[in-house]
């Protein structure tokens, strides 16, 4: 479904059917209820919350998750649209892995560890040299290890950069990630062409969502909590089935207990 379409069907679902989207405008009289311009804001909370809460925009391809090291820095700015960073590599042509060392920063790590950590001591040279030409004698000055502070919205990487890139990589000095993100574009009005990005049959989790909120607007006459509640309950379990999905497609098998301490 593209946008006018989940407009149409939202309206419908709203019994704002006074008038339809046109063809040729996304603008509607004033006998409507709820203006596009005000729908659309409760589509693109939909939208995003569905993405928050089920993890299904996962991306690692857009210009988000690429971000070019610079010498001496360790903390990277991520963009507002990142919901969580699932993994980071550098961007040599085998993807060199760098390991996640969360919930531990690299301030709080004993000194020990953190000279075998710069050392690049953590698995043995060779395995640098044959897997992604590194030479052996060099002491690689590569970030080796990743965490994110949520609160500040970076990444710190462990060690710096400090400019070093194996010349047989042929490659821009970035790192690529893989995250979980928001919707990369908001729904516009004056869009109507425009498609959620997640799979088709969770289209009309959008509208359900988006109703939801639209009847718990106190400043229209369609204000109707009970009826709120209804699309709320719809809402909810297209959410839950999601995750359902997203967990299958990962292979991860949901962690089932019973009894007082049960949980899902």
């Amino acid at each position: 479904m593209n946008l006018g379409e989940l407009l149409t069907q939202l309206r419908l679902e709203l019994s704002d059917t006074i008038n339809t989207v046109s063809p040729t405008s996304a603008m509607l009289s004033n006998d409507a209820l709820w203006p596009d311009s005000q729908l659309v804001n409760y589509l693109n909370w939909a939208e995003r919350e569905f993405a928050t809460r089920t993890g299904f925009y996962r991306d690692t391809t857009s210009a988000i998750t690429s971000i070019p090291l610079v010498v001496g820095q360790v903390d990277y700015p991520l963009d507002q649209r990142i919901l969580s960073v699932l993994s980071v590599s550098l961007n040599a042509p085998q993807n060199f892995p760098v390991s996640s060392m969360w919930p531990m920063s690299y301030a709080d790590m004993d000194p020990a560890v953190r000279t075998e950590f710069n050392g690049v001591q953590l698995q043995p040279a060779s395995v640098y040299s044959d897997t992604y030409g590194i030479p052996e004698q060099v002491q690689t000055p590569l970030p080796l290890g990743w965490a994110t502070d949520k609160a500040a919205n970076t990444l710190t990487i462990f060690p710096a950069w400090q400019g070093y890139w194996p010349a047989n990589w042929n490659t821009t000095p970035q790192m690529n990630l893989r995250v979980e993100r928001l919707p990369y574009n908001s729904f516009n009005p004056n869009l109507l062409t425009q498609v959620p990005g997640i799979p088709i049959q969770y289209h009309l989790a959008l509208v359900w969502g988006a109703a939801w909120q639209a009847l718990l607007t106190t400043d229209v006459d369609g204000y109707a909590p009970a009826q709120a509640a209804t699309f709320q309950q719809r809402f909810e379990m297209e959410i839950l089935s999601a995750r359902r999905d997203m967990m299958r497609r990962m292979r991860i098998k949901p962690v089932v207990q019973v009894g007082s301490m049960g949980r899902w």
